[in-house]
């Protein structure tokens, strides 16, 4: 795939050390701004116990059904036009504008639809009359979602990750936290949640437009094609397939969420909800990922340089297996002291928390696969392997939460996820020669082994108490972290980590240096 003259060994390294830098910087904005998102959590807190999980479970189906249309009304139009952008060849602002209408277009639309569906959706899929409103409510935000997220993906595609931080870390939470806070004096149950949520998407979508603006005002220097019909009618040919790839994927994120309200009770959906909060904590590693591994990987694939993107595919698999190892590790062990915060018991609880963390688990280790089928083109391909593994999902679901109940959803999760990436991995063996499978990933696995088997047999063959579970915690991750820090480096890594050194090092200088000069 790579053309032109060979490239000298010093030169390539400087590229994949380039490459890589770029990612990791891109990884710990984004990181800065899960933080902001884990607060979700302080607001599962809040209304775990005063809300009560019936609500909860209402206010899960509703929302989770106007998120899983709106992906629909999204039609790909972020990683389009990361895409597009990538190859710098067409005026970003008549890219973005034509996204944008093209969303906002879908959006209403999408919405209309929801609306006139709500009460069918409501009484003959849920057996939950009440819910036709609440989904109504819901459906508000949908053009709004899709325009954020419009605006969001032209910043990205720059590779500029800190806004996006600020806004969905930061901006989103806050607005979220604070109208939740301020409207439940209001009594209005679910719906209260609801409108938190819609604020709290407006809110960030203003501050992504000007963020946005920003961004333009410093690559306004450049010239650029002006978009053509041609190249809009390039843009849906790609984008299609990607709506029904995001529905699905998000559909399959939501399956058993929503069957699990078919067959059981609004409280046992709330429940539910909960532990599907706190493993969005392991999809917080795909999400630090997600916003630079697109780019990065639409670059390297425009550029034609296959020795790149090979290297910065299993770079990026191997940091997703050292941040996703210890998390995995932690629900299974300490999931039960997790659930209490949200008073939630059981073994029942505990055990779909366990299996939903290694389904999770799994699909954030193959997301590079997924990336880079996507951004080399193949979103059709995409889609056929995500309809099947969606399929896959509904069918184990249909089968298990009728007898097992939540445990049976956390099952086919786990199952349909472990499938899912394989066939991801395979599809780009398949279309790219490319796999992630090298000695690299030797050292996470067995520092993840040699600490958390051993912790795990002490928790489980004696009985510990709340003192003596947090040390064992600590020491876990304790001796995790030093395992990875004695293992050997990558040629990448040991280049960041000179970079950082180099940097404190000034930082301690320019420090000194003002103590000297100052008065």
């Amino acid at each position: 795939m790579t053309g032109g003259p060979p490239e000298r060994p010093e030169e390539m390294n400087s590229k994949h050390v380039k490459d890589a830098t770029d990612l990791a910087r891109g990884v710990v904005v984004n990181v800065l701004g899960i933080v902001g998102k884990a607060s979700r959590v302080l607001f599962l807190l809040f209304a775990a116990h005063f809300y009560g999980k019936t609500v909860l479970g209402l206010y899960f189906l509703a929302w989770s059904t106007a998120e899983v249309v709106a992906k629909i009304s999204r039609f790909g139009l972020d990683r389009s036009l990361i895409r597009e952008l990538s190859s710098r060849a067409i005026s970003p602002r008549s890219l973005v504008l034509f996204h944008v209408s093209l969303g906002a277009g879908l959006g209403i639309g999408v919405m209309l639809g929801l609306v006139a569906l709500a009460d069918p959706i409501a009484v003959h899929v849920f057996n939950q009359p009440e819910l036709a409103g609440l989904i109504r409510l819901a459906s508000l935000t949908i053009p709004v979602l899709t325009i954020l997220e419009v605006f969001l993906a032209a910043i990205r595609a720059f590779k500029i990750m800190r806004f996006d931080a600020y806004i969905r870390g930061g901006v989103e939470p806050f607005v979220f936290l604070a109208l939740a806070g301020t409207l439940y004096p209001l009594g209005w149950g679910a719906e209260t949640l609801i409108l938190a949520q819609t604020g709290a998407f407006a809110a960030a979508a203003v501050a992504a437009l000007i963020a946005l603006r920003k961004v333009f005002k410093r690559n306004a220097t450049h010239k650029h094609q002006q978009l053509q019909r041609a190249d809009c009618g390039r843009i849906v040919k790609f984008s299609w397939p990607l709506a029904a790839v995001d529905t699905l994927t998000f559909l399959g994120y939501k399956t058993d969420l929503f069957l699990v309200g078919v067959f059981l009770q609004p409280a046992m959906v709330g429940v539910y909800g909960v532990v599907v909060e706190l493993i969005s904590l392991i999809k917080r590693a795909r999400q630090a990922f997600e916003p630079i591994l697109a780019p990065l990987t639409a670059q390297l694939v425009h550029a034609n340089d296959q020795k790149r993107l090979v290297r910065s595919y299993g770079l990026a698999t191997r940091w997703l297996l050292i941040c996703t190892l210890p998390l995995v590790a932690i629900f299974a062990c300490f999931g039960r002291e997790a659930l209490l915060l949200f008073d939630v018991r059981g073994s029942a609880a505990w055990i779909t928390l366990t299996a939903l963390a290694l389904g999770h688990g799994f699909s954030a280790i193959t997301y590079p696969a997924e990336s880079l089928l996507v951004m080399s083109g193949r979103s059709k391909t995409m889609a056929a392997i995500t309809s099947v593994s969606v399929l896959l999902l509904a069918g184990l679901c249909f089968l298990l939460v009728p007898r097992l109940g939540i445990r049976g959803a956390g099952f086919a999760v786990a199952s349909a996820y472990a499938v899912l990436g394989i066939v991801l991995v395979l599809a780009v063996y398949h279309t790219a020669r490319a796999h992630p499978l090298g000695r690299n990933l030797i050292l996470p696995v067995l520092a993840a082994a040699g600490s958390m088997l051993p912790v795990t047999v002490l928790l489980f063959s004696v009985s510990w108490g709340s003192a003596g579970r947090a040390a064992l915690f600590v020491v876990m991750i304790g001796a995790y972290l030093s395992l990875l820090a004695v293992g050997k480096l990558e040629p990448e890594e040991k280049a960041i980590v000179t970079q950082v050194r180099s940097f404190l090092r000034r930082d301690r200088k320019r420090m000194e240096n003002r103590k000297q000069h100052s008065p």
